[in-house]
């Protein structure tokens, strides 16, 4: 399972989206329609959707989305996600953190006060 989180999930929002979108793989969701499920937004909703595509686990179809991925390999993850909730979130959170040092410079990078250029 750990392995599927490294490989296709970087947070709980996209790994929710996806358990989603397993239930039902014959519907296609549109993005409003899973954020209204999920109680979202939108925009958080569509900026996780090309991610679970680019991991071969959905599908574009009409208007929507729907699950493409291997059922038995998301049905373990929904089963641990199920029974130990929390040690999946700290696994999400522990593949996260191996990005986490660039993402934290960037962002105080953006606070960073620079000298204007003398004219």
């Amino acid at each position: 399972m750990t392995s599927f989180l490294r490989k296709h999930i970087r947070s709980v929002e996209q790994l929710e989206v996806l358990l989603l979108l397993t239930r039902d793989p014959a519907r296609a969701w549109t993005p409003s329609e899973l954020a209204a499920e999920l109680r979202t937004t939108d925009l958080s909703v569509t900026q996780r959707l090309p991610l679970l595509e680019a991991g071969g686990l959905i599908a574009p179809a009409g208007d929507g989305w729907r699950f493409s991925g291997d059922a038995d390999e998301v049905a373990r993850v929904e089963r641990c996600y199920g029974s130990y909730r929390v040690a999946v979130i700290e696994a999400i959170f522990a593949v996260d953190e191996d990005a986490a040092p660039d993402a934290v410079s960037s962002f105080a990078d953006a606070f960073r006060l620079r000298k204007e250029p003398s004219s």
